[in-house]
């Protein structure tokens, strides 16, 4: 192509253009004369862009702006607008690094090429991206895409082109088209399970069926974009709605690809300060992007876990920061870099062994921070452990002090340093109880070896309580805000103040007091000592206080340790002014714990209650009293939150319990779930239990697989909200065995249920001797049973009462679903004022009543 004759060219790539492009051939450049409707272009641009002959003026056009809108074009090559006006746009050309491996093997054709087919393409026809990846793995290697991609290739039709995106991408351009695609493209999925085996797949998103090539493609990846959300091996399919609703979002996937795939990450660098003088120990990497991207850190990481691309900035993360330590050597002499880390999507052995083959004795400059509400197995933090020691890493647990229930989990994680959340330190200052709690949390983290960092302190008076309370180092705005480069150090004039108020407050401790086996604690000494809580770890404690008095102190229980505590005369209290605040306990088991919790005298727990974790046991015994006040959005009295699963939970003896809870949802006792199979068991004594609030449960598990055995014992009941239930679950499979019961029940309602669960129960009821009165007033009732279930209600020798007042009742069993009913030699005192509903009765199973005296009123 002549290109002398062209003004433009000669003014914007000059006369020596040509000998650079003929030296480095990775290098092009090309220009669209808009006016006369000519392309012209040097020596490597045609073979850059891969076509077979001269391209025409259109197909560039479409091409430039094809990668306009994207940023980049295809993995290839990149495309840069030098100059863009009425008249021409100039454009440089640079090929990318792309496997040699996987090209030569695959036949691939060019983007360029699969585009302009696409374009020129008269007759219907299909354009699809793939995504290859593996079921088991995050990670796909070449071998994996090479082996994938080819099976793919075999098994189109004549005429169908294959041409690459990413890594793991690829478009498929199938003309002459006419059949039903997802039938196409889940053969094509058959194809590769075949060549490579069930453990490859991939995740397909088809474009709409007319418009431009780019038109086209840019719908198939907003349907990839959804079908990968919707999981692996899906195939997505064009839907203009979806399109609609989902563009947005996949702009910011867009984004995301080009900052993860050109590596596009910049960082600002917070310090870390001494609290005893100021020195900068370390500093914190802060993920940004340029304005090109303009993505805040969490909408990075949020919609990288739409898009399945966690593992990636995982990986950028680790290798960007160790990057940035070994062109800054002479600032980390003496100091480390703090690194956020995804534990979920931790490195593989290969990629974890080029970082020490690379970085080698800089990676002991990092301390790799996780959130102490991650959950690592035994296995994989073996594996972190096994990595970090072998590389000089310190852990560190963000954010700790979000969730007290992973408390002991930093005896596993066995970090060097523990950030201590900024909601617990806002406002610190003018907060005392929120003082008492974060003390202890330090002090925990002391007696274990932890050192602890105040993140996010933004004030004076926050920086001196931190002091006080005793945190080792600190990180915040009032320090210094995150800045492009890592400063050598803080102001002078911060550095006295934090100086001065170590000087200050060296010598003020908060304690935590660790009794020695089979002590005796007197609670006013404590309370007169300034101790905030009770650490106990030894196989006997007596804790003795004055009667109707309440202590800010509160117990915690060592994970694995079997342990009696007598409690005689003690009111324990985590009060706050914030309902939405969370608390500790005031009773708190550790894990893998068996603790007997003997009651003498009267006893007492205000605002939260006792935490039975699921893997450990608690056994309530003693012949004295323990009343439970909790008063938070989500509460409960003896177990676990509704939204956790709890452990063996055992009331009996001679004691009486009592347990009122207030909130949107509630459990008395029980959990919200029962992962581990745990029993509640009621036996020998007096529980009473008053509840208000939205979800209600007495006794028993808000999601099912509920066990529950009550014994010999007394239960009153009251409860009002808007799904209250007695005894049992919301929903879901429950077990309950009642022998030789006592159980008053006075409730109100929407969706109420005395004993059983609300709707969808499942398992088996079991009533003998005994006798249950029950006062419901309720939209739609369920005096025992369920509704469209499958419970079955055996009830013998007992003696039942019931009042019930509603739109919908059932008495006993299940007006709706099925689940056998058999009633024998029992006193059946029933009355009903109902719109609908029956006594006794089972939509799909068997009734039987035998021996029985029968006094039931229905509307009379």
């Amino acid at each position: 192509m002549e290109i002398r004759n062209n003004k433009h060219w000669e003014t914007l790539f000059g006369s020596a253009w040509d000998k650079l492009a003929l030296s480095v051939p990775d290098v092009g450049a090309f220009m669209l004369d808009h006016k006369e409707k000519k392309l012209y272009m040097d020596m490597n641009a045609g073979k850059i862009l891969g076509y077979d002959r001269e391209p025409t003026y259109e197909q560039l056009s479409l091409l430039v702006s094809n990668s306009e809108e994207r940023g980049l074009g295809i993995n290839s090559f990149r495309i840069i607008v030098a100059e863009q006006n009425g008249e021409y746009t100039s454009c440089f050309l640079n090929r990318m690094n792309v496997s040699s491996d996987m090209y030569s093997v695959l036949s691939l054709c060019s983007m360029a090429r699969l585009t302009a087919a696409a374009a020129e393409s008269d007759s219907p026809s299909l354009i699809a991206i793939i995504h290859t990846e593996r079921f088991d793995s995050p990670e796909i290697s070449d071998s994996n895409v090479i082996e994938s991609v080819a099976a793919i290739i075999n098994a189109l039709p004549a005429g169908g082109m294959a041409a690459a995106s990413e890594k793991n991408r690829f478009w498929i351009f199938v003309p002459g088209f006419e059949g039903d695609k997802e039938t196409f493209l889940k053969g094509l999925q058959e194809s590769v399970r075949d060549v490579c085996g069930e453990v490859m797949t991939f995740t397909a998103g088809c474009g709409r069926d007319d418009g431009t090539p780019l038109q086209r493609m840019r719908t198939a990846e907003v349907t990839l974009f959804d079908a990968i959300q919707a999981g692996k091996g899906t195939i997505g399919l064009y839907s203009p709605e979806k399109y609609e609703n989902r563009k947005e979002e996949f702009e910011k996937q867009r984004k995301l690809s080009m900052l993860i795939d050109s590596n596009l990450f910049t960082y600002n660098f917070q310090p870390i300060v001494s609290a005893q003088n100021g020195a900068v120990i370390a500093y914190e990497a802060l993920m940004r992007t340029d304005k090109s991207i303009n993505m805040f850190p969490l909408e990075i990481i949020d919609t990288a876990a739409q898009s399945g691309r966690l593992y990636d900035i995982e990986k950028a993360t680790m290798r960007n920061t160790l990057h940035y330590i070994s062109m800054n050597q002479a600032i980390f002499k003496d100091k480390k870099l703090f690194v956020n880390s995804i534990p979920a999507y931790m490195l593989t052995y290969s990629d974890w062994e080029a970082l020490v083959q690379d970085y080698g004795e800089l990676m002991e400059k990092l301390v790799i921070e996780m959130t102490e509400q991650t959950e690592i197995d035994n296995d994989k933090l073996a594996v972190i452990h096994d990595r970090f020691s072998r590389s000089g890493i310190d852990l560190a647990i963000d954010d700790y002090g979000t969730g007290y229930s992973n408390t002991s989990n930093l005896l596993r994680y066995k970090p060097k340093c523990v950030k201590i959340d900024r909601s617990l330190i806002e406002s610190i200052d003018s907060n005392l109880k929120m003082q008492k709690l974060v003390s202890s949390l330090i002090d925990f983290c002391h007696e274990n070896g932890f050192n602890v960092l105040a993140e996010g302190v933004e004030t004076r008076n926050e920086l001196k309580t931190m002091i006080k309370l005793g945190s080792d180092l600190i990180q915040g705005y009032y320090v210094s805000k995150p800045k492009p480069f890592a400063m050598a150090e803080i102001t002078d004039e911060l550095q006295d103040e934090i100086s001065l108020f170590y000087k200050l407050y060296a010598n003020e401790t908060i304690r935590v007091y660790r009794p020695e086996g089979n002590a005796a604690i007197d609670m006013d000494q404590l309370e007169n000592a300034r101790y905030d809580a009770v650490f106990i770890e030894s196989d006997s404690v007596f804790i003795e206080g004055t009667k109707d008095k309440k202590y800010h102190i509160y117990l915690m229980v060592k994970d694995g340790i079997k342990t009696s505590i007598t409690l005689k005369n003690v009111g324990l209290t985590t009060y706050t002014d914030n309902m939405e605040q969370e608390v500790a306990p005031c009773i708190g088991l550790g894990k893998h714990s068996e603790v007997d919790l003997i009651l003498e005298g009267s006893n007492s727990c205000h605002h939260s209650g006792i935490y039975v974790p699921e893997s450990s046991s608690l056994r309530i015994i003693g012949e004295g009293y323990m009343y439970v006040a909790t008063s938070t959005t989500v509460a409960y009295g003896i177990g676990a939150d509704p939204e956790h699963s709890y452990g063996n939970i055992s009331i009996e003896g001679s004691s009486t319990v009592e347990v009122h809870t207030q909130g949107d949802v509630n459990v008395s006792i029980g959990g919200g779930r029962n992962d581990a199979g745990s029993v509640i068991s009621i036996s020998d004594c007096e529980v009473i239990i008053d509840t208000i609030g939205k979800d209600c449960i007495g006794v028993g598990v808000q999601d099912g697989n509920g066990l529950i055995r009550i014994n010999k014992a007394k239960l009153r009941i009251k409860l009002s909200g808007q799904n209250p239930v007695g005894i049992g679950a919301l929903a879901g499979s429950v077990d309950i065995e009642m022998d030789r019961y006592d159980v008053d029940y006075v409730v109100s309602g929407i969706n109420v249920c005395g004993v059983g669960m609300v709707r969808n129960g499942k398992g088996v009821l079991s009533m003998t001797e005994g006798s249950y009165s029950c006062d419901i007033h309720a939209n739609i009732g369920n005096v025992i049973g369920t509704r469209n279930g499958d419970l079955e209600c055996n009830i013998t020798k007992s003696v039942l009462s019931f009042y019930c007042e509603g739109n919908d009742v059932t008495g006993i069993g299940d007006i709706d679903g099925e689940g056998d009913v058999n009633i024998r030699e029992s006193e059946l005192n029933l009355e009903f004022r109902i719109g609908r509903g029956e006594a006794i009765c089972s939509a799909l199973g068997q009734v039987t009543i035998d021996n029985c005296l029968e006094n039931i009123k229905v509307n009379d």
